[in-house]
């Protein structure tokens, strides 16, 4: 009877674990699928109101690569825009793109700028990072303000490599400028003017071919090579891909896409009807106003403030909301996508709140510090994850590491994470389940599927912490070695993120970082 209940409970174990494995893929694949019809519906919105997707302002400190000008030092954002002043050598200001950009789909390129004296601009650009240079020719700049147009289809361009053509795409776009020393420029505002424009009557007739699963990558290959050499497709292209692949599969596939055909509108097979509907009501919205982030970020402090002085009496109801003020926020800024390539101040403050107040969880109630005997067993336990790594390393590189020893600074952020992550996941998240379920497997099985969901929508990377956080979750109710359980997480995060292939990873991005164009 004893042996019958413990393999019924062993296989019911092992039931809710597999169950939360496929759970944790489909969540992926649905949060995939979400963000390539929200792309594809803005991008389709656009053509159909002929908005460009190429807009920056002088003003945005985030539309300017690297915030700042180069070749020159003195330079200021200001509320009429970027400010600086042209010295003996060219100044360029470097316009931030997602992706490449398809020349051809646009006519022209409007400047609004102002110049204390005449002066000239030209553009600057790459079709790809590693693609020598192109320069335009330069057009006059009068003093006072002036809005300057520059068509597409007629700049003469001056390529490092003579026998190149025009350039058809830019992976870099900036703006230089010349002229006499000590010239004060104010730059406005800049945008790429779509060549022609979608009706709605046109959509539902719109070519919109379907490519190959991604998982039959010969099929797929040929089918676009076919896509780019064809004349008569439109710029840009409107195509359909299946998602019947793994996560990381459907991410490569669109980023060759891309790489092949920039601004190509990718929409998931099945979902052009859907997709089509929603970029018909699609309408831009203006950002909120500066303050109202920072008015949550007030009330998040406020109410998380409140419940670490006054917190109820019964401790399930005490365990339940201190468990939400943890992990209530991240999850839903990670799983909302909210989290992209800028963090801003609010965000960071929100990170800081929410740090501090599990940090204050630890005092009053710090765990009963474990023996000589069982730090021994604990980190016997947390080689054993080291060792799993080690072998999923092998198994998927086909028995090849492309291991790079990480740097000093690389090794001290990881320990210093996996130290945050650790004393949220075991001390904080886990001991709340246990009180809430009563239940030490559960707390284990809920500690677990957190900690995957704090790397959504990073599908293999939910799976490989879902795993670890069962061995990590399991060794700190056991053996209280945390510790142990630090070292294991920062050297298996290294060992997986540095010797797996990019593209697998995606170098451990969540949220919307995990969508940007190719592997970080």
């Amino acid at each position: 009877m004893v042996a019958a209940r413990a393999i019924s409970q062993a296989l019911l174990w092992l039931l809710a674990t597999a169950t939360c494995m496929f759970a944790l893929d489909q969540l992926a694949r649905e949060q995939l699928r979400a963000q390539l019809d929200g792309v594809a519906s803005e991008r389709l919105g656009m053509r159909l109101q002929s908005t460009s997707p190429h807009r920056w302002s002088g003003k945005v400190p985030t539309d300017i690569v690297a915030k700042r000008v180069f070749s020159t030092a003195t330079f200021e954002f200001k509320d009429d825009g970027l400010h600086f002043r042209v010295g003996q050598d060219p100044a360029a200001v470097g316009l931030v793109i997602s992706g490449n950009i398809d020349l051809l789909s646009h006519s022209t390129l409007t400047i609004d700028i102002a110049s204390s004296s005449p002066a000239r601009v030209s553009l600057l650009v790459r079709e790809s990072l590693d693609e020598p240079v192109c320069a335009s020719e330069a057009r006059p700049v009068p003093a006072g303000p002036s809005e300057l147009e520059f068509d597409i289809s007629r700049i003469q361009w001056r390529c490092a490599n003579s026998a190149r053509s025009a350039p058809r795409q830019a992976a870099m776009l900036r703006l230089q400028f010349e002229g006499a020393a000590n010239t004060e420029h104010i730059f406005r505002s800049a945008q790429l003017n779509l060549r022609s424009t979608l009706a709605v009557a046109d959509l539902a007739g719109h070519a919109a071919p379907l490519l190959p699963a991604p998982g039959d990558e010969p099929a797929f290959e040929r089918e676009l090579q076919r896509l780019v050499a064809d004349p008569a497709r439109p710029h840009p292209t409107l195509l359909q891909l299946p998602l019947d692949a793994r996560v990381e599969q459907v991410l490569v596939a669109r980023d060759h896409i891309l790489e092949a055909m920039p601004e190509t509108i990718i929409v998931p097979k099945g979902d052009l009807a859907s997709v089509s509907e929603r970029a018909v009501a699609w309408s831009s919205s203006s950002p909120p106003a500066s303050w109202l982030p920072w008015l949550g970020v007030t009330l998040l402090a406020a109410v998380l403030m409140l419940l670490r002085l006054r917190p109820p009496f019964n401790p399930r109801l005490r365990a339940a909301l201190e468990l939400a003020g943890v992990m209530g926020v991240p999850l839903g800024l990670i799983l909302g996508n909210q989290i992209g390539d800028n963090l801003s101040p609010p965000l960071l403050a929100v990170a800081a709140i929410t740090f501090v107040f599990a940090l204050s969880l630890l005092f009053g109630a710090a765990p009963a510090l474990p023996g000589s005997r069982l730090l021994v067993r604990g980190w016997s336990v947390a080689l054993l994850s080291i060792a799993i790594a080690s072998s999923l390393s092998l198994l998927l590189g086909d028995g090849i590491t492309h291991f790079d020893l990480p740097t000093s600074a690389e090794g001290a952020r990881y320990l210093a994470w996996a130290t945050a992550q650790q004393f949220l996941i075991c001390v904080i998240v886990a001991g709340r389940i246990e009180i809430l379920c009563r239940n030490r497997r559960a707390a284990i099985l809920g500690a677990a599927v957190l900690f995957a969901l704090l790397h959504a929508p990073n599908a293999m990377l939910m799976q490989l912490t879902f795993v670890g956080g069962l061995i990590w979750t399991w060794n700190w109710q056991r053996h209280r070695a945390l510790p142990a359980n630090i070292v294991a997480h920062a050297l298996c995060g290294i060992l997986l993120t540095l010797s797996l292939p990019p593209h697998w990873l995606y170098s451990a991005e969540v949220s919307a970082r995990y969508f940007l164009i190719g592997p970080s």
